[in-house]
């Protein structure tokens, strides 16, 4: 498992929450130890910010329960207002990461502060407190420097922390004692108004201190020492002596009131409502994405930078990507990290996606972004995509679609064997599939990537097999099913043989009545395609005598051209209305269509 493959689960869990979803999601974290968990998350902000979806808090409330703290068997983690469960276990496992590898401490310091870790914030402040020399201008401006960080990181942690801010403050006080006396009144002064805020925050930050101090009490454990935060200021006051007056006490106490402490929150990160055409993409079902899609909409980029084909790769929806290929999406286009389609369907190990797309471009199996698959593991699908089968394998494959043995199927199929396999009468391994009404070796092709263009002797597609079983065939459902959804899925309904005949043209010259009529109820069948001869299907039916095809024909012809005289009057009303020319709004439909034809011809 490596950060992309847990970004894509979270993802995916994010859109679309199924219980299969959260059961896979929860073993994958599981599995993570929480170094594992803890790099992810400072490498990939993206990760970082999903696990922090309620529906991840009772996996990190167990873990923050799991932390046990040496001599103090009965102690307890708990949320406080600013940080999350995650937060605070990932925080302080780094800092006792710190402890256990000392030539690794600045490394985990580092990241147990980039999750707010309240300990490796008190070590940080000690270390500061510990190498400040009031003979060293360097020493003494890197603790100046360094206090405003405390100040943000206050925010997080409450009283615990101001009051390291206070002391911080104070040691710096007595750091310039010898060297700048205005500045030594301003640090007692800051003092001061972080005790204020200290013990402004004292109710409210009891889990704070609970964690700070390991449950102990403040009196026992704060940076000063004293029993009470009352007691830190008097101390600190009578320290002070003649650097701060009573209008200094006065200041720093009222102007911690009136500008009162900030407290840091995390917010939960919400679900993001999806558009419809990526609900329809997770539906997978190609006739749905046909009505919904606007073309518009192709290369458009959700929040992660994804296209519609990136985010349909990354929810391994098959049917979705071959319809957005034929559309003409841009397979080479990234997400806001810069991770390509290929290396998505790679990192989702889908095998099927991965050789659709390299059956588009055969160079992704050398981009560079690829190597790091390889640097990362032993990837299955990379292997069977580079894999080049030996002819006894080809043979076997072959044998196994003619005798519909499906189970060798699919072990050769994710062995790596290409599913666009021209077996040796001539007929692509999926038309054969369709000669035998194999209805699940279709599915394992299709599965695998199963090109809908492949061509086979006679230079047709898998749409000439489909139509001539249905000559033969008529009662059979799958066949009109399987027709109708690959025309959906992109399959080319005018394609042409190696004769430059199309279906249609094929089902005239048979005078199939049937055939002919249900190719005309499919959208987008081209009338005017011609064969080698120059003859169209019309132009057969009328050679070869078929009155009833003729008459079929003609009808249709006469509704494609009404049609479009009616998008080009709509086109045209479009322009006009653009323009300020709109006609009448109470004429006819008849009407206006008049009206603009005699305004175009003028």
């Amino acid at each position: 498992m490596n950060s992309l493959q847990l970004e894509i689960q979270l993802k995916n869990f994010s859109e679309y929450p199924t219980p299969k979803k959260r059961a896979t999601l929860d073993l994958t974290l599981r599995s993570l130890s929480l170094t594992v968990l803890s790099d992810f998350c400072l490498q990939n902000e993206t990760i970082r910010t999903l696990l922090g979806h309620q529906e991840f808090l009772f996996f990190w409330q167990e873990k923050m329960a799991g932390i046990k703290v040496k001599g103090l068997p009965d102690f307890k983690f708990k949320t406080t207002e600013s940080l999350t469960p995650m937060e605070i276990t990932l925080g302080y496992f780094n800092y006792l990461q710190s402890l256990r590898y000392p030539d690794k401490a600045t490394k985990f310091m580092h990241q147990a502060l980039s999750f707010h870790s309240f300990h490796a914030l008190e070590a940080f402040s000690q270390e500061l407190i510990i190498n400040v020399d009031p003979n060293n201008e360097e020493s003494i401006s890197l603790m100046s420097s360094a206090i405003s960080f405390f100040e943000q990181e206050a925010a997080w942690h409450g009283t615990p922390a101001y009051l390291l801010v206070a002391k911080l403050y104070f040691t710096w006080a007595l750091t310039l004692t010898h060297t700048n006396t205005e500045l030594v009144s301003i640090a007692y002064i800051m003092t001061l108004k972080n005790l204020e805020f200290a013990k402004l925050l004292e109710t409210e930050s009891a889990n704070d201190l609970n964690n700070a101090y390991f449950g102990l009490s403040l009196a026992k454990n704060n940076p000063f020492y004293f029993s009470s935060i009352e007691d830190i200021r008097i101390a600190c006051i009578k320290q002070a002596c003649d650097y701060l007056e009573i209008a200094d006490t006065n200041r720093a106490t009222y102007s911690a009131r009136f500008q009162k402490p900030i407290r840091m929150k995390k917010e939960m990160p919400s679900h993001e409502a999806l558009s419809a055409l990526h609900q329809a993409i997770l539906a997978d079902f190609a006739h749905t994405l046909r009505t919904i899609f606007k073309r518009s909409e192709l290369e458009s980029k959700n929040a992660w930078g994804e296209t519609p084909l990136l985010f349909a790769i990354r929810h391994n929806k098959i049917d979705s990507i071959r319809y957005l290929l034929s559309l003409g999406a841009d397979f080479t286009q990234t997400d806001s990290h810069g991770i390509s389609a290929f290396r998505l369907a790679l990192e989702t190990e889908h095998l099927g996606i991965a050789r659709l797309l390299l059956n588009k471009a055969p160079q992704f199996i050398e981009q560079h972004d690829i190597f790091s698959v390889a640097e990362n593991g032993s990837s299955k699908t990379l292997d069977a995509l580079k894999k080049i089968p030996t002819e006894n394998e080809l043979k076997t494959l072959e044998q196994a679609c003619l005798k519909n043995d499906n189970q060798s199927i699919q072990k050769l199929l994710e062995k790596g064997l290409s599913p666009d396999i021209i077996i040796s009468s001539g007929k692509t391994g999926l038309a054969q599939l369709f000669l035998t009404g194999n209805n699940e070796g279709i599915e394992l092709l299709m599965k695998h990537g199963a090109s809908l263009s492949l061509l086979d002797a006679q230079g047709e597609t898998v749409l000439f097999s489909l139509m001539n079983v249905f000559s033969s065939q008529k009662e059979n459902r799958d066949i009109t099913y399987y027709f109708r959804y690959f025309i959906a899925l992109g399959a080319d309904i005018n394609a042409q043989n190696n004769m430059e005949e199309t279906l249609l043209i094929q089902a005239v010259k048979r005078n199939d009545i049937e055939a002919v009529s249900f190719l005309l109820q499919q959208d987008q069948v081209n009338l005017q395609k011609q064969t080698k001869e120059g003859l169209s299907a019309l132009d057969y039916a009328k050679k070869l005598q078929y009155p009833s095809l003729v008459s079929l024909l003609n009808t249709q012809g006469e509704k494609i051209s009404q049609q479009k005289q009616l998008d080009i009057y709509d086109t045209a009303y479009s322009i006009m209305s653009f323009f300020g020319l709109k006609t009448n709004s109470s004429t006819t439909s008849k009407e206006t269509s008049c009206s603009l034809q005699t305004t175009l011809i003028k």
